[in-house]
C-alpha cells in the first residue's frame, strides 16, 4: 500500500512539474510576427581603385542616400536561446562616387565636382538566425542578435551624372545588375508590451555592373576604369510584435 502511495505521489509531482514547465513555456510565446519601419542611409563602397573622373580619383561619398524601409516579419524560437526569422521588406539602396576634393586658390573647397549616383528601389526577402542572450522568458523584455542574408530584386532604378538625372541608353542596360545578395547583421530589443527597436547593417556582395572579364562599364561616360561598385546601408527603426497582444 505504501508503495502505491509513493508511486501516486511521484506521478502527481511529475505531472505538476510538467504542467509548470508547459505554463512557463506558454508565457514566452515562441512565435513572433509584426511590422517594422526604419530610417535608412546607404552609400557606395568597394569601387574600383583605378576609377577616375578625368585625372582625379573617384571616391565614395560617405552615407549620402537617406530613405525609409518598411518590413513585415515572422520569427520562431526553436529553443530558449535560438530562433529563425523570415522577413519581406521594401528598401532603396544606392550611393555616389565623386572626384577627390579640389581646393580653390584661397584653400577653400571647390563647389563643383564630377560625380555619378545610382539608387535602386527593391523588394527583399531575408532569412536570419536569431540569438537571445537572455532567453525569451524574461519579464523585462528580450535582446536579439541576428545574422543572416537577404536577396533583393530592384523594380525601379534612378541615375545621376554630375548632379543631374539621366536615362540609361537601352543598349547599355544589360550592363546593370538586377539581383543583389547581402549579408545582414542586426541588434534589437523587444519591450514586454511588444514594442521593438532595431539597428541593422547590410553589405551587398554583388557588383552593380554586369561587365564581362576586365571590361569597364560604359553606362556613365564621365568616369573611366570603373569596373566594380558595391553598396552598404545602416537602418535604425521601431516596430511591433503583434503576437504580444495574445500572449498570456
Amino acid at each position: 500500500m505504501k508503495g502505491i502511495k509513493k508511486t501516486l505521489m511521484a506521478g502527481l509531482l511529475t505531472c505538476a512539474a510538467l504542467n509548470h514547465a508547459h505554463e512557463a513555456k506558454a508565457e514566452a510565446n515562441p512565435l513572433s510576427y509584426g511590422f517594422h519601419l526604419s530610417g535608412t542611409i546607404s552609400s557606395a563602397i568597394g569601387c574600383s581603385d583605378e576609377a577616375k573622373f578625368g585625372a582625379k580619383k573617384a571616391e565614395p561619398k560617405f552615407f549620402d542616400n537617406l530613405w525609409f524601409s518598411p518590413k513585415i516579419y515572422v520569427e520562431y524560437a526553436l529553443a530558449d536561446y535560438f530562433g529563425m526569422r523570415l522577413d519581406v521588406l521594401y528598401m532603396r539602396q544606392g550611393g555616389t562616387l565623386e572626384a577627390e576634393e579640389e581646393k580653390n586658390d584661397d584653400n577653400s573647397s571647390s563647389s563643383s565636382k564630377s560625380s555619378i549616383s545610382m539608387a535602386a528601389h527593391s523588394v527583399g526577402i531575408g532569412l536570419h538566425a536569431c540569438f537571445y542572450p537572455l532567453s525569451l522568458d524574461g519579464e523585462d523584455g528580450a535582446f536579439r542578435a541576428m545574422l543572416g542574408g537577404s536577396v533583393s530584386m530592384p523594380f525601379k532604378e534612378t541615375y545621376e551624372k554630375n548632379g543631374k538625372d539621366f536615362t540609361v541608353d537601352e543598349g547599355k542596360k544589360n550592363e546593370l545588375a538586377g539581383l543583389d545578395i547581402a549579408a545582414v547583421g542586426t541588434l534589437g530589443y523587444e519591450f514586454p508590451i511588444g514594442l521593438t527597436i532595431e539597428a541593422q547593417y547590410r553589405y551587398n556582395f554583388l557588383n552593380r555592373f554586369k561587365t564581362e572579364g576586365d571590361k569597364e562599364q560604359t553606362v556613365f561616360d564621365n568616369i573611366s576604369k570603373l569596373k566594380q561598385l558595391h553598396t552598404q546601408s545602416i537602418a535604425l527603426g521601431v516596430g511591433y510584435n503583434f503576437a504580444a497582444l495574445f500572449s498570456e
